[in-house]
Protein backbone atom coordinates (compact mmCIF):
# COMPACT_ATOMS: atom_id res chain seq x y z
CA UNK A 1 0.00 0.00 0.00
CA UNK A 2 3.16 2.45 1.25
CA UNK A 3 4.56 1.88 -2.20
CA UNK A 4 1.76 2.20 -4.75
CA UNK A 5 0.77 5.56 -2.44
CA UNK A 6 4.31 6.45 -3.12
CA UNK A 7 4.06 5.94 -6.81
CA UNK A 8 0.88 7.95 -7.26
CA UNK A 9 3.20 10.31 -5.57
CA UNK A 10 5.24 10.83 -8.38
CA UNK A 11 2.91 10.20 -10.77
CA UNK A 12 0.85 13.25 -9.54
CA UNK A 13 4.26 14.99 -9.26
CA UNK A 14 4.26 15.12 -13.07
CA UNK A 15 1.35 17.36 -13.21
CA UNK A 16 2.78 19.68 -11.07
CA UNK A 17 6.31 19.89 -12.91
CA UNK A 18 4.39 20.58 -16.69
CA UNK A 19 2.57 23.25 -14.95
CA UNK A 20 5.91 24.88 -13.51
CA UNK A 21 7.77 24.31 -16.12
CA UNK A 22 4.46 26.44 -18.56
CA UNK A 23 4.75 28.96 -15.78
CA UNK A 24 8.52 29.74 -16.11
CA UNK A 25 7.80 29.17 -20.36
CA UNK A 26 5.17 31.88 -20.15
CA UNK A 27 7.80 34.67 -18.55
CA UNK A 28 10.28 33.54 -20.96
CA UNK A 29 10.57 35.65 -24.26
CA UNK A 30 12.59 32.85 -26.13
CA UNK A 31 9.61 30.38 -25.27
CA UNK A 32 6.52 32.71 -24.91
CA UNK A 33 5.27 31.74 -28.09
CA UNK A 34 5.50 28.20 -27.97
CA UNK A 35 3.60 28.03 -24.55
CA UNK A 36 0.68 29.34 -26.53
CA UNK A 37 1.47 26.96 -29.21
CA UNK A 38 1.27 24.00 -27.54
CA UNK A 39 -1.59 25.04 -24.64
CA UNK A 40 -4.17 22.41 -26.17
CA UNK A 41 -2.15 20.30 -26.32
CA UNK A 42 -0.68 20.07 -22.32
CA UNK A 43 -3.98 20.29 -21.38
CA UNK A 44 -5.59 17.55 -23.25
CA UNK A 45 -2.48 15.27 -22.22
CA UNK A 46 -2.42 16.54 -18.82
CA UNK A 47 -6.23 15.56 -18.58
CA UNK A 48 -5.90 12.45 -20.35
CA UNK A 49 -2.64 11.64 -17.74
CA UNK A 50 -5.28 12.29 -14.79
CA UNK A 51 -8.30 10.19 -16.35
CA UNK A 52 -5.50 7.17 -16.53
CA UNK A 53 -3.96 7.54 -13.25
CA UNK A 54 -7.67 7.53 -11.87
CA UNK A 55 -8.14 3.93 -13.05
CA UNK A 56 -11.63 5.36 -14.10
CA UNK A 57 -10.99 5.06 -18.03
CA UNK A 58 -12.17 1.31 -17.29
CA UNK A 59 -15.98 2.26 -16.13
CA UNK A 60 -18.22 2.05 -18.69
CA UNK A 61 -20.75 4.40 -16.31
CA UNK A 62 -17.49 6.72 -16.14
CA UNK A 63 -17.24 6.71 -19.96
CA UNK A 64 -20.35 7.42 -20.36
CA UNK A 65 -20.98 10.36 -17.97
CA UNK A 66 -17.59 11.78 -19.75
CA UNK A 67 -19.05 11.64 -22.87
CA UNK A 68 -21.86 13.02 -21.91
CA UNK A 69 -20.39 16.19 -20.35
CA UNK A 70 -18.37 17.25 -22.65
CA UNK A 71 -21.07 16.96 -25.36
CA UNK A 72 -22.90 19.10 -23.17
CA UNK A 73 -20.68 21.73 -21.60
CA UNK A 74 -19.36 22.17 -25.99
CA UNK A 75 -22.70 22.76 -26.59
CA UNK A 76 -23.36 25.14 -23.97
CA UNK A 77 -20.55 26.53 -24.73
CA UNK A 78 -21.17 27.19 -28.36
CA UNK A 79 -24.75 28.67 -27.38
CA UNK A 80 -22.89 30.96 -25.24
CA UNK A 81 -20.88 31.98 -28.13
CA UNK A 82 -23.77 32.28 -30.71
CA UNK A 83 -26.35 33.98 -28.85
CA UNK A 84 -24.50 35.55 -25.31
CA UNK A 85 -27.23 34.63 -23.36
CA UNK A 86 -25.97 31.81 -21.21
CA UNK A 87 -22.16 33.90 -19.98
CA UNK A 88 -22.28 37.22 -22.17
CA UNK A 89 -20.78 38.59 -25.05
CA UNK A 90 -17.64 36.71 -25.82
CA UNK A 91 -15.72 34.93 -28.47
CA UNK A 92 -12.36 32.48 -29.00
CA UNK A 93 -9.44 33.51 -30.11
CA UNK A 94 -7.43 30.32 -31.99
CA UNK A 95 -5.03 30.24 -28.70
CA UNK A 96 -6.73 27.13 -27.96
CA UNK A 97 -7.01 25.29 -30.84
CA UNK A 98 -8.99 23.55 -33.50
CA UNK A 99 -13.22 23.66 -32.23
CA UNK A 100 -16.62 23.53 -33.52
CA UNK A 101 -18.63 26.45 -33.89
CA UNK A 102 -16.71 29.05 -32.75
CA UNK A 103 -15.52 26.93 -29.22
CA UNK A 104 -12.20 25.00 -29.41
CA UNK A 105 -12.43 21.52 -29.16
CA UNK A 106 -10.43 21.39 -25.87
CA UNK A 107 -12.72 24.00 -23.55
CA UNK A 108 -15.40 20.77 -23.01
CA UNK A 109 -12.53 18.45 -22.06
CA UNK A 110 -11.00 21.01 -19.95
CA UNK A 111 -14.23 21.79 -18.04
CA UNK A 112 -15.22 17.88 -17.23
CA UNK A 113 -11.46 17.59 -15.88
CA UNK A 114 -12.23 20.42 -13.58
CA UNK A 115 -15.83 19.53 -12.66
CA UNK A 116 -14.07 16.37 -11.53
CA UNK A 117 -11.55 17.83 -10.20
CA UNK A 118 -13.15 20.09 -8.09
CA UNK A 119 -15.94 17.15 -6.76
CA UNK A 120 -12.78 15.42 -5.81
CA UNK A 121 -11.57 18.14 -3.43
CA UNK A 122 -15.05 18.60 -2.11
CA UNK A 123 -16.10 14.94 -1.63
CA UNK A 124 -12.59 14.68 0.94
CA UNK A 125 -14.37 18.13 2.43
CA UNK A 126 -17.61 17.00 3.21
CA UNK A 127 -19.80 13.56 3.61
CA UNK A 128 -22.95 15.08 2.83
CA UNK A 129 -24.05 15.44 -0.94
CA UNK A 130 -25.44 18.44 -1.21
CA UNK A 131 -22.41 20.37 0.49
CA UNK A 132 -20.14 18.55 -1.98
CA UNK A 133 -22.07 19.57 -5.17
CA UNK A 134 -22.27 23.32 -3.48
CA UNK A 135 -18.73 23.61 -2.56
CA UNK A 136 -17.25 21.89 -6.21
CA UNK A 137 -19.56 24.42 -7.68
CA UNK A 138 -17.61 27.24 -5.25
CA UNK A 139 -14.41 25.88 -6.33
CA UNK A 140 -15.21 25.90 -10.09
CA UNK A 141 -16.30 29.73 -9.71
CA UNK A 142 -13.09 30.11 -7.67
CA UNK A 143 -10.94 28.91 -10.46
CA UNK A 144 -12.85 30.79 -13.35
CA UNK A 145 -11.87 34.19 -11.28
CA UNK A 146 -8.21 33.48 -11.41
CA UNK A 147 -8.37 32.11 -15.18
CA UNK A 148 -10.11 34.99 -16.43
CA UNK A 149 -7.91 37.84 -16.46
CA UNK A 150 -5.09 35.52 -17.82
CA UNK A 151 -7.02 33.75 -20.57
CA UNK A 152 -8.04 37.38 -21.77
CA UNK A 153 -4.39 38.20 -21.92
CA UNK A 154 -2.95 35.27 -23.77
CA UNK A 155 -5.80 35.64 -26.24
CA UNK A 156 -7.56 32.83 -25.44
CA UNK A 157 -10.83 34.82 -25.41
CA UNK A 158 -12.11 38.01 -25.46
CA UNK A 159 -15.20 39.73 -23.77
CA UNK A 160 -17.43 42.83 -25.04
CA UNK A 161 -16.23 45.89 -24.51
CA UNK A 162 -13.19 43.97 -22.14
CA UNK A 163 -15.70 43.64 -19.38
CA UNK A 164 -16.59 40.39 -17.58
CA UNK A 165 -20.16 39.91 -16.76
CA UNK A 166 -21.39 38.91 -13.42
CA UNK A 167 -23.97 36.82 -15.83
CA UNK A 168 -20.66 34.47 -16.56
CA UNK A 169 -19.33 33.88 -13.02
CA UNK A 170 -23.45 32.94 -12.42
CA UNK A 171 -23.52 30.64 -15.23
CA UNK A 172 -20.28 28.44 -14.22
CA UNK A 173 -21.96 28.08 -10.97
CA UNK A 174 -25.29 26.73 -12.39
CA UNK A 175 -23.40 24.84 -15.01
CA UNK A 176 -20.79 23.74 -12.17
CA UNK A 177 -23.20 22.50 -9.71
CA UNK A 178 -25.91 20.38 -12.41
CA UNK A 179 -22.57 18.84 -13.37
CA UNK A 180 -21.45 17.88 -9.59
CA UNK A 181 -25.23 16.68 -9.05
CA UNK A 182 -25.27 14.71 -12.09
CA UNK A 183 -21.79 13.51 -10.45
CA UNK A 184 -23.91 12.29 -7.62
CA UNK A 185 -26.62 10.97 -9.87
CA UNK A 186 -24.10 8.55 -11.68
CA UNK A 187 -22.77 7.12 -8.26
CA UNK A 188 -19.04 8.20 -9.24
CA UNK A 189 -17.08 8.40 -5.96
CA UNK A 190 -13.46 8.04 -7.58
CA UNK A 191 -11.30 7.11 -4.45
CA UNK A 192 -8.07 8.12 -6.51
CA UNK A 193 -7.03 11.85 -6.19
CA UNK A 194 -5.70 12.47 -9.78
CA UNK A 195 -8.56 14.50 -10.46
CA UNK A 196 -7.64 16.61 -7.66
CA UNK A 197 -4.14 17.14 -8.45
CA UNK A 198 -5.27 18.20 -11.99
CA UNK A 199 -7.53 21.05 -10.33
CA UNK A 200 -5.11 22.30 -7.96
CA UNK A 201 -2.41 22.34 -10.66
CA UNK A 202 -4.26 24.46 -13.09
CA UNK A 203 -4.89 26.57 -9.66
CA UNK A 204 -1.46 27.25 -9.13
CA UNK A 205 -0.67 27.74 -12.65
CA UNK A 206 -3.42 30.48 -13.24
CA UNK A 207 -2.16 32.01 -9.64
CA UNK A 208 1.05 31.96 -10.57
CA UNK A 209 0.20 33.96 -13.88
CA UNK A 210 -1.95 36.42 -11.77
CA UNK A 211 0.66 37.27 -9.54
CA UNK A 212 3.47 37.98 -11.50
CA UNK A 213 0.72 39.95 -14.03
CA UNK A 214 -0.14 42.06 -11.48
CA UNK A 215 3.43 42.80 -10.39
Amino acid sequence: MERKKFTEGRAYLVLYIIFTVGIAGHYTEKFFGLMLMITPYVLFLCGAFSIYLSGEFRSKKFLLWLLSAYVLTLLIEIVGVKTGMIFGEYSYGSVLGAGIGGVPLIVGFNWVLLILGSFNIARIAFKNNLLRCLLAAMLLVMMDLLIEPVAVKLGYWQWENAVIPLQNYIAWFVISLVAAISLVKFKLDNKSNSFMHYYISILIFFLMLNFINIK
